[in-house]
């Protein structure tokens, strides 16, 4: 009776460890300092200039009003009187990064901070606002800005494609057909013909799966 032929065997090849990325999608609240305006004067012409300098010392890209929400706008009591004034403007800044909470918070709070000392956010801030065709900023300068994380976190995993399963042949080998000197399995065949047809159907089909 022939063997059959050796018969491959898909086996999934071992996994490797592969690095994720999660982009994570942040809320930090600022207020920022700024002199040479009150709020009546301060509408949305003058909050998309401050977003614009805000991106452009952060680094952001594309439409800075899609980073932050709406200003929030509260004069200086102390200097209310004052043709100049001086206001707090609060607004969310919503940073997307693959740094956690804290540390991108203590980086923005550092960046600004360090820009409104050195006036780097008041040219910033002046540059949108003549880019925007912005006359009223012309003479508003920052005087300070101050960072605060929100507690929420929006979790967005970068996709990592699986590893793939590679076939891995294995040869399997039947054991020789054992000699039947005695004829006992052609007597149980002929004493059993239900036996013999069971046998005969499965072999038919083996036959037909191979």
């Amino acid at each position: 009776m022939p063997n059959p032929a050796p018969t491959s065997a898909p086996t999934s090849s071992p996994s490797s460890s592969m690095p994720t990325t999660e982009i994570l999608t942040h809320r930090i609240d600022l207020s920022i300092g700024m002199a040479g305006i009150i709020c009546d004067n301060y509408g949305t012409p003058e909050e998309s200039s401050v977003n614009g300098g805000l991106a452009a010392i952060l680094g952001l890209d594309g439409d800075a009003n899609s980073y932050f929400d709406d200003h929030l706008c509260v004069d200086d009591s102390r200097r209310r009187s004052l043709l100049s004034g001086s206001v707090a403007v609060g607004t969310t800044a919503t940073i997307t990064s693959s740094q956690n909470l804290e540390s991108l918070t203590a980086a923005v709070s550092s960046a600004l901070s360090a820009a409104a000392s050195s006036g780097a956010l008041t040219s910033a801030i002046q540059a949108a606002a003549a880019d925007l065709g912005i006359t009223s900023m012309a003479s508003v300068g920052a005087t300070g800005v101050t960072a605060a994380a929100e507690a929420t976190d929006a979790p967005t995993p970068v996709p990592v494609p699986a590893p793939t399963a590679k076939p891995v042949a294995v040869v399997t080998t039947l054991p020789a057909p054992t000699a039947d000197p005695d004829g006992e399995l052609a007597g149980a065949l002929r004493l059993s013909p239900s036996f013999g047809t069971l046998l005969a159907i499965g072999a038919y089909a083996v036959t037909a799966a191979l």
